[in-house]
């Protein structure tokens, strides 16, 4: 059987899922992201986290749900 596989490399530009963190006013362009443990979405780099994998090339003005965004994979 075949399995069909992508891996983003360092450098490469998408449309990631963003997820909508209640309390969350604008988030700015140039902020680090890293994978929220209970959805796998990505929020805004809390804490110490151990990888930041992503940085959003765009502003997303009071995100009301989920919502797509364009960032950068850094696969920190």
């Amino acid at each position: 059987s075949r399995i069909f596989l992508y891996s983003p490399l360092p450098g490469d530009r998408l449309n990631l899922l963003i997820s909508d963190v209640s309390g969350t006013a604008d988030i700015a362009k140039g902020t680090i992201l890293m994978v929220d443990n209970n959805t796998g979405e990505l929020i805004a780099t809390t804490g110490t986290p151990e990888t930041e994998v992503a940085l959003l090339l765009e502003t997303v003005t009071a995100p009301a749900a989920d919502v797509l965004a364009y960032c950068e994979w850094t696969g920190h």
